[in-house]
C-alpha cells in the first residue's frame, strides 16, 4: 500500500494538505485527505482522478470523490467517499429555465495542476507546440491554462497521444489535459436579463446628439 506521506506529498502539489489518514487500517487501499482550501481540493481531484497511478505497476488509476471533513470515528470508511451536500445547482443540476445543457469545446483543452515555476503562456503552449496549440489563457493562482488548437482533430489527437496527461520537466506530478465544458446560452440570457430596467422603472431618456 501507499504509504500515507507519498499521498500527502502528492495532494500537496495543488495546494496545503493538512493531513493524510488511512481508513480501515494498515493495507486499506483508502485515504482520507484533509486540504486547507476548498480550491486545492477541486484541483487535485480534477487533475489526479481517474488519471494519476502512484506506481508505474499499480493496475488502476486513483480515484477521488468528495468525502466527510473527518474519517468515519467506527474506521470502516463508511464516510469515506460519500458526497457532501452541495449548494443548489453547484454540480450543474438543473436550477431554473435558464439552464441549458452544456457544451464540449471541440478546439480548446483545460490544462490543471500546472507547475508553480510556469512564468508565461509561451511556455504552456510550447509544451504541445508540434500539435500546433496556443496558449489562450493562463492563471497562474488556480494553476490551469486554456489550450487552443486550430481544429478539432488536432485537439483529439494531442488528448489521445499524450494520454490526458503531460509530464513537464520539473514538476513532480503530471498536468491533467480536459475537454471543456460551458454552457454558450445562459451568458447571453443573464446580459440581457442584466439590460432590462427593473419593473416599474423606466428606462433612462436618450442622451441629446451633439
Amino acid at each position: 500500500a501507499i504509504h500515507e506521506s507519498i499521498v500527502q506529498q502528492v495532494f500537496g502539489t495543488y495546494g496545503v494538505a493538512m493531513s493524510a489518514t488511512r481508513v480501515g487500517g494498515d493495507g486499506a487501499s483508502t485515504v482520507h485527505v484533509k486540504m486547507a482550501e476548498r480550491r486545492g481540493a477541486e484541483t487535485a481531484m480534477a487533475a489526479l482522478s481517474g488519471v494519476y497511478r502512484f506506481e508505474e505497476a499499480q493496475e488502476f488509476p486513483v480515484r477521488i470523490t468528495w468525502c466527510a471533513t473527518e474519517p468515519a470515528a467506527d474506521g470502516d470508511g463508511a464516510a469515506v467517499g460519500a458526497k457532501r451536500k452541495r449548494d443548489d445547482g453547484e454540480d450543474g443540476t438543473d436550477t431554473g429555465p435558464q439552464s441549458t445543457a452544456a457544451a464540449t469545446s471541440t478546439k480548446q483543452l483545460l490544462a490543471i495542476g500546472l507547475p508553480a515555476t510556469v512564468a508565461s503562456e509561451e511556455e504552456v503552449g510550447g509544451w504541445l507546440a508540434e500539435e500546433g496549440a496556443a496558449c489562450l489563457f493562463l492563471d497562474k493562482e488556480r494553476r490551469c491554462a486554456v489550450l487552443a488548437f486550430p481544429t478539432a482533430d488536432a485537439a483529439t489527437m494531442a488528448l489521445d497521444l499524450h494520454g490526458g496527461t503531460l509530464r513537464p520537466a520539473g514538476n513532480p506530478c503530471p498536468v491533467t489535459l480536459r475537454r471543456i465544458s460551458c454552457d454558450v446560452n445562459l451568458r447571453p440570457r443573464k446580459r440581457v436579463a442584466a439590460a432590462s430596467p427593473p419593473p416599474g422603472v423606466w428606462p433612462p431618456a436618450p442622451k441629446p446628439g451633439p
